[in-house]
């Protein structure tokens, strides 16, 4: 979809409103992008087990945004940093995951 707008920009457009609209939405999916890279980055870091602090951690906006994805596959999430907790004995990581 990126590439689709990239392209449709390239052109001449007559039409003003056109234009910001196609402005509108590479913005809006540049953002929506992040947020899920960024969301998608935390949960595999949680999956492997090996925590670390990353800048999302610190990152209070990013909790506030992906609060929801945490009730994704019955609170999988969770479920590891708990495993974590339980069973790890790297300082760092049972540092990041409470």
């Amino acid at each position: 979809m990126p590439r689709i707008v990239q392209n449709l920009k390239v052109h001449a457009w007559g039409d003003e409103d056109l234009v910001e609209a196609l402005n509108q939405l590479e913005e809006g999916m540049k953002d929506n992008m992040k947020k899920l890279s960024s969301f998608d980055k935390y949960k595999q870091e949680v999956l492997l087990g090996h925590l670390d602090w990353t800048p999302v951690h610190k990152d209070a906006f990013f909790w506030r945004e992906n609060i929801t994805n945490f009730e994704e596959h019955d609170f999988q999430i969770l479920r590891v940093l708990i495993t974590i907790l339980d069973t790890s004995s790297d300082p760092r990581s049972l540092a990041v995951a409470c």
